[in-house]
């Protein structure tokens, strides 16, 4: 928080802090540039996800927006 607060141009940032992921959807450009160096991957757990489905679409980024 600090860092995005005293961020001098443009003085706000709006991003995601989420960790490395490979299948990151969300730009971290702007996170990076206030010093945020995300580490963990979750890819190492995705077999262990079931695969999307209509019955549960909703648990993921976008919700009922992704179907």
């Amino acid at each position: 928080m600090e860092a995005l607060l005293s961020a001098p141009q443009p003085g706000f940032r709006v991003l995601w802090g989420v960790s490395a992921n490979t299948r990151n959807r969300f730009s971290m450009t702007e996170a990076r540039a206030l010093g945020y160096q995300p580490q963990d991957d979750s890819e190492h757990y995705v077999d262990a996800l079931p695969p999307p489905s209509a019955s549960n679409v909703d648990r993921y980024v976008g919700g009922p927006f992704c179907r």
